[in-house]
């Protein structure tokens, strides 16, 4: 093959790989934006410390709510 066919087949890819990181980097800046207007998060690290403290108030909340059943087992016949 000869060097210009090379050339332009790299360069080819070079382009694609250019559109592509355009693409990617619209979709964060959209990702980055919902983030911020939909939860008021910064950055990923503060959406990942959010997402531990829900995780941790989801867990308490299934406790409250398991002992409330267990409450209502033991008051009422079932």
């Amino acid at each position: 093959m000869p060097i210009t066919d090379e050339l332009d087949k790299l360069q080819k890819e070079i382009d694609t790989a250019k559109k592509d990181a355009a693409i990617f980097e619209g979709r964060l800046q959209e990702s980055m934006k919902r983030l911020k207007e939909d939860f008021g998060l910064e950055s990923v690290e503060e959406a990942t410390k959010e997402i531990g403290r829900l995780k941790t108030e989801i867990v308490s909340l299934e406790a409250d709510v398991e002992k409330g059943i267990t409450s209502l087992k033991e008051n009422y016949q079932w």
